[in-house]
């Protein structure tokens, strides 16, 4: 999508995804190398000050980088030489007792489902908590003493999230195709909001979208860690100033 405007980018980018480039492709990229104080390669700081200039130009302007970790960083350093007021967002990873149960003992025909101890959730300090009541499961994932227990991103969803009003971020899972909210899709944040010292929503502005700004709400994931079912619960979206080729 965010190739659909730029043909021959767009046409560059595949032949590197597959090692098939040109000659024509090495030249234009190597007309855009950044200066390297060191003559070998820049530093990530000295590659977020040679962006930081670019991006306000043009804030949709986005670094390629090659591997999550330098996206990461490259991401991080951008944040703090532009002087954002930032907040973290941890993810809350849950077990899900119940299908845990089923998975490692296996599932009976016909048995039934019953709603007590169905959750069970990981506090910062490793204790756990539960509840006899499926109900309490909305007050359980919002506990503020808990957070992730797994470092990898799960159904679009990261472990961890840190954003600021004016911050560019990424959209990770498709949220409506007929508003053109899908993954992939980049934006502004233009205001987080907090309601009973929670945040509840993160208001971006979609590049090519309305002016009107969409609330982001957290969305859940299910995915699996050692033997055990976990749920996790957190925004759809990711910090985008720099992205990998593949997402590119």
């Amino acid at each position: 999508m965010r190739q659909g405007e730029d043909l021959k980018f767009g046409e560059m980018c595949t032949r590197i995804r597959t090692a098939a480039q040109t000659k024509e492709d090495c030249d234009l990229l190597f007309d855009r190398l950044i200066p390297a104080t060191n003559s070998i390669a820049p530093t990530i700081e000295e590659m977020a000050d040679f962006y930081v200039p670019l991006q306000e130009k043009d804030a949709s302007a986005m670094c390629l980088m090659a591997l999550n970790k330098e996206v990461f960083a490259m991401n991080q350093a951008v944040l703090k030489r532009l002087g954002m007021t930032t907040v973290r967002i941890d993810a809350i990873d849950c077990v899900d007792v119940r299908r845990t149960r089923r998975l490692q003992e296996g599932s009976r025909p016909g048995q039934k489902r019953r709603p007590w101890q169905t959750f069970k959730i990981i506090a910062s300090d490793g204790t756990e908590k539960s509840r006899r009541n499926e109900e309490m499961f909305e007050d359980l994932v919002h506990d503020s003493e808990s957070t992730f227990c797994d470092n990898l991103m799960h159904g679009g969803l990261p472990p961890q999230l840190t954003v600021a009003v004016g911050s560019r971020v990424m959209l990770r899972r498709n949220l409506s195709i007929r508003d053109r909210l899908v993954n992939g899709a980049t934006g502004t944040v233009t205001e987080i909001k907090v309601a009973n010292g929670k945040i509840n929503y993160i208001f971006v502005k979609f590049d090519g979208n309305v002016d009107t700004p969409w609330p982001i709400a957290r969305s859940t994931a299910t995915f699996q860690k050692n033997k055990e079912i976990m749920t996790r619960e957190q925004f759809p979206l990711v910090i985008a100033y720099a992205a990998t080729i593949h997402k590119a």
